[in-house]
């Protein structure tokens, strides 16, 4: 199994459960936050994810999903749209297939 999607309601209970989502290229603090996200996922909504941290650390339990994160430099908060009004939607990361 390589996607995580793919443990839906298997009974993980063990880091070493966890870590065959994990690719094995995925190493040290990455590794264990990877599988400690992993383990937070309830069994029914498992899949695999790219985590950003506010430091603008890109972790994912895939090793080729964290290359595929662009951030748009000075991207401007949206404002709560007024009623009634259209809304233009401004994406501060983009992840590209």
């Amino acid at each position: 199994m390589h996607s995580f999607a793919q443990a839906q309601h298997l009974i993980l209970k063990t880091d070493a459960d966890y870590g065959r989502f994990v690719d094995p290229s995925i190493v040290g603090a990455a590794r264990q936050r990877a599988i400690k996200l992993l383990e937070l996922m309830p069994p029914g909504m498992r899949g695999d994810f790219v985590d950003i941290a506010a430091d603008g650390t890109v972790t994912s339990n895939l090793a080729d999903l964290p290359a595929m994160v662009h951030f748009i430099p000075n991207a401007t908060p949206l404002s709560p749209p007024r009623a009634g009004s259209a809304q233009t939607i401004r994406t501060p990361m983009s992840i590209l297939r």
